[in-house]
Order: C-alpha cells, then sequence, then structure tokens
C-alpha cells in the first residue's frame, strides 16, 4: 500500500479551502502591528537632508558600478536558470508557497523592465510557461495555447525575482535616497543607504529599502525591504551570497530571504533562490511580447506599488 503523501496536492486543496483561514490568522497575529518603517532615527527626525541625499547616491552609484553597471547597460535581456526553496512550513501551510521547492525554471526579461517569462523544466510543472507583459498576466500549459489570465502569484514572483537580480542597478532609480549610518553584521561592516519614492515616510504607494554595501568590497550583501503589495507591515532581509562575474556583471547566485536580520539566516529563512547559470542576450527578446498589440510598458509599474 503506497502511503506517501502527495505534497503537491495537499498544497493545492490548501490553496482553495484556507484563504478565509489564512487571512482571519494573519489578522489575528498582526492586529495591532504598525506600518513598518525603515526610516533610520536619524532619517525620522529630520527627513532627508541634502548632504545625506548626496552621500547615499554616491554609495549606490559605487555599488553599482562595482557590480558591473557599465556592462549591464550595454545587453538588453537576462536569463538565468535557478531553483527558489521555500522552507516555511506555515506559508506552505497555507498554500502560500507559489511552487515546488524542487522545482527547476529558467526566467528570462528584459532589462530594466518587468516584462518576464517563466518556463518550468522539471516536476509536476515541466513545460508550463508563466509571464508577465505590460503588467498583464499570462500562463501556458505544454502542447496548449498561451492564455492571458489574471494570477496572482505570476504577477507578484516574476517580476520580484527579477528585480532582486537587477537591484545593484535599478534601485538608483529611487526618487529619495539617503545616507542611513553605518552598521556591522558577521563581522563585516557597511555603509546603509535608505532608497523610496514620493515621500520618506511610510505610505501604501511604495516600498522602502535600506541596502547594505560592503566597505570592503563596495559590493551589496544584504538589503532590507518593505512588501506593500501584501501588508503594511510586512517587511524582509534579501542576503546576497556566492557572487560570481558573467560578462562583467557581478550577480548573487545564492539570494536567502528571511523576515529580519538574523545571523544563522542560511539556517532558518523564508526562502532561498540558488541560480546555477546567468546569460545576457541570449535569446530574442521578441518572446517576452506573445501580444505585440499591448503598449510597451519598461520600468513603470502599477501606480499602487513601486
Amino acid at each position: 500500500m503506497n502511503t506517501a503523501i502527495n505534497v503537491r496536492g495537499i498544497r493545492g486543496v490548501l490553496r482553495v479551502a484556507l484563504p478565509i483561514l489564512t487571512g482571519g490568522l494573519l489578522l489575528l497575529l498582526f492586529t495591532g502591528c504598525g506600518t513598518a518603517d525603515l526610516r533610520s532615527p536619524t532619517i525620522r527626525s529630520q527627513g532627508i537632508v541634502d548632504a545625506a541625499a548626496r552621500q547615499g547616491r554616491t554609495l549606490l552609484e559605487s555599488a553599482a558600478r562595482a557590480h558591473g553597471m557599465s556592462a549591464w547597460q550595454g545587453f538588453t535581456n537576462t536569463q538565468a536558470t535557478m531553483r527558489d526553496d521555500w522552507d516555511n512550513f506555515m506559508m506552505s501551510l497555507f498554500g502560500m508557497v507559489p511552487w515546488d521547492e524542487e522545482d527547476e525554471f529558467d526566467i528570462r526579461f528584459q532589462n530594466n523592465s518587468y516584462n518576464a517569462r517563466l518556463s518550468f523544466l522539471d516536476g509536476d510543472r515541466r513545460g508550463e510557461v508563466w509571464g508577465v507583459q505590460a503588467w498583464r498576466t499570462y500562463k501556458q500549459m505544454p502542447g496548449a495555447e498561451l492564455e492571458f489570465v489574471h494570477d496572482s502569484d505570476v504577477e507578484f514572483m516574476l517580476p520580484t525575482v527579477l528585480y532582486f537580480i537587477e537591484l545593484p542597478f535599478r534601485i538608483l532609480s529611487a526618487e529619495l535616497l539617503s545616507y542611513a549610518g553605518e552598521g556591522e553584521f558577521k563581522g563585516q561592516s557597511y555603509d546603509k543607504v535608505f532608497a523610496t519614492w514620493q515621500k520618506a515616510e511610510p505610505h501604501s504607494d511604495n516600498d522602502q529599502y535600506i541596502v547594505w554595501i560592503n566597505k570592503e568590497s563596495g559590493l551589496i550583501d544584504l538589503v532590507e525591504y518593505t512588501v506593500r503589495e501584501k501588508f503594511d507591515f510586512v517587511r524582509g532581509t534579501i542576503y546576497m551570497d556566492d557572487k560570481r562575474t558573467v560578462k562583467g556583471i557581478t550577480t548573487a547566485f545564492l539570494m536567502t530571504v528571511t523576515s529580519d536580520i538574523e545571523p544563522d539566516y542560511k539556517d532558518s529563512y523564508l526562502h532561498q533562490m540558488r541560480l546555477s547559470a546567468i546569460d545576457y542576450d541570449a535569446f530574442d527578446t521578441s518572446i517576452l511580447y506573445p501580444d505585440p498589440a499591448l503598449e510597451y510598458v519598461g520600468d513603470a509599474k502599477p501606480p499602487q506599488q513601486k
């Protein structure tokens, strides 16, 4: 008798059966939690002053150069092969995990945009395609026609993954930057830079970021961020390890996500993205635009989020 548990099947049932319970539990857990605010005490009390803004921009520009911005600007698109391990029981239990941890996928996107296409390479979803074009989501099942359908997982995950891959360059588009002081993490010294859009105070339309720049290497090692698209109180930290340089661009091949800064983040994380390969201008960008009638949307995001 086969008593093996079909984990993917359980997750699928939970996606349908437990959304109300999930929302209720989250409300109970976070009742009274205020909006996440990543401003430093100085920025909270003084706002963003000109000198700190200039210093913050100088530091981020230097980090972008260290990561290979001049090379990145010479390419049109990026292709990465990776896995994303979600190691969080509660998120898995309530069907909040977008894919199985064993799934390998190929993600292709136009640089400095949110137009992307993801293809599953193995697992139960092998051959399935997810995509975003001009903020419209689509899917294509093996042997079927591509269909534009709204899917919240596709809409959130594809832009999130590609943004983290390109973060050293794209964070420079933030309208508001400020030096946020020094920091220490695991024996390393850092300069921290605060970044956001529209106004420094927390608001539902735009996220806040704290970028940690390693003083010795000049590279970005970790980033604190908010997730306004989900809940105003949600925040996360992404750690960028195993950096490799391909065609002049230095990318983290291991990106680990926790809710708060954790010294032992590799042992207890929400999810961990591990790249096995990355390349640039290795495919025809036209595959990212299955509907040529849609107006092109590049770096711009929907008005309610940044």
